[in-house]
């Protein structure tokens, strides 16, 4: 994705922010703000150059002006005496709103959703200034956190609160470092290892072909063959589920045999929210894959069977999205028909990108298919199969050895 800010004609220092995802026309964000302005702000450090976004122009010119922004704790510039008694009486919910609406803005719908729910971990520091909280203050939120109490409120699954100990780490580093430099974070190394609540059960994320040959049997077998030909495309095109339900027919380019994978549904896990359709993906940049031949085959078979010409490949009889849980739902029970022991949707990405990696055993490759930018991540992806050091081992060994063992 590039990203470009064009200038509004007849004002000076404001622009207007556009994004091209792979050679497209450009256009406002999806998300963040659309507008981008800069001032100078006196500051305890001194003169100090501030950049924001904002949703709206006329919120960017009034800023640009140095005009108060409403509600907005942070538009008025401070004076030294101002700006240390504002420091003093903030609360971890005074700098969270603060937070959200120059930082959290800029991130994806999910992630803001994610960090907000996180807030009520926070409960026992909430109304406590920042410049209070110290080490035994994060001792006592702890302390809250692994009571019986709270503990019967969680998911039985829980190992650990080490999101909300990171979330709690950001806001004070950000109050750190917009407020006050002579802050000092109130983390220690015993802070960590006090977040585990039990082991994590090491499992490995993979599926062999067999499996999921076996899992893709059990959904073909359904009679709505939607979630059949859902999870195939997801399969051959190293995807995540929220970038295979957004496939479009014009995707799919049979000029140069590659599908482009460029847009993502948003699944909001709020009671209420509607799924979204939005371009980039996780990592806000799309990929273009060669199709292989059983990509085509379930693409040419789920078209037929549907008469799909243009448009989504994935909609419901309603023209609705097909909701998270409803598709998790039929993986599940797919594989527990198949007899396998995972669940979930992102287990198929995990399965075909290491059996990419096991088939060409080029780790660029791999990162190609899978559309990371770091290669570090991609290394997560390709594990290392049971089968596949057994057999490198036993070629390592023939080159000594013999057969029988004799040297």
């Amino acid at each position: 994705m590039k990203r470009k800010c064009k200038s509004v004609r007849n004002f000076p220092g404001i622009y207007k922010v556009l994004v091209s995802i792979n050679g497209s026309a450009w256009n406002e964000p999806e998300r963040g703000g659309r507008y981008a302005v800069a001032r100078y702000e006196q500051t305890l450090q001194g003169r100090r150059r501030t950049k924001r976004h904002f949703d709206s122009f006329e919120e960017a010119k009034a800023f640009k002006e140095g005009k108060p922004l409403s509600e907005d704790p942070i538009a008025q510039p401070l004076t030294s005496t101002q700006a240390s008694s504002a420091n003093n009486s903030m609360r971890l919910k005074d700098l969270f709103e603060v937070y959200a609406r120059n930082e959290l803005i800029h991130k994806s719908v999910t992630t803001r959703d994610k960090y907000k729910s996180y807030c009520k971990f926070l409960a026992p520091l909430w109304e406590i200034p920042v410049a209070e909280i110290n080490v035994f203050a994060i001792d006592s939120w702890l302390a809250w956190l692994k009571s019986p109490e709270q503990l019967a409120q969680h998911c039985s699954r829980r190992c650990n609160f080490e999101h909300e100990y990171t979330f709690l780490r950001t806001l004070l580093g950000y109050y750190h470092e917009t407020f006050d430099h002579e802050y000092r974070m109130p983390f220690l190394r015993r802070h960590r290892d006090n977040l585990k609540i039990k082991e994590v059960a090491l499992v490995q994320k993979d599926l062999s072909p067999a499996q999921v040959k076996s899992f893709l049997a059990e959904l073909k077998k359904e009679e709505d063959k939607f979630y059949y030909y859902l999870a195939g495309m997801q399969y051959f095109t190293f995807s995540r589920l929220q970038d295979a339900v957004a496939l479009h027919h014009e995707d799919f380019d049979f000029v140069a045999n590659a599908v482009t994978l460029s847009k993502k549904i948003v699944f909001r896990r709020i009671k209420g929210c509607s799924r979204e359709l939005v371009q980039g993906s996780k990592t806000n940049q799309g990929k273009r894959i060669g199709m292989s031949p059983p990509l085509v085959t379930l693409f040419k078979e789920w078209t037929m069977l549907t008469g799909i010409r243009k448009g989504p490949l994935f909609l419901l009889k309603d023209g609705t999205w097909p909701t998270y849980r409803s598709i998790q739902h039929a993986y599940d029970k797919a594989f527990k028909a198949a007899g396998i022991p995972f669940s979930g949707t992102h287990i198929l990405r995990h399965a075909s990108l290491s059996e990419a990696q096991e088939t060409s055993g080029d780790i660029k490759v791999t990162q190609t298919l899978a559309g990371h930018k770091s290669i570090a991540t991609t290394e997560r992806y390709a594990k290392a199969r049971a089968g596949r050091l057994q057999e490198i081992q036993t070629k390592v060994g023939q080159k000594i050895f013999t057969a029988d063992g004799s040297q």
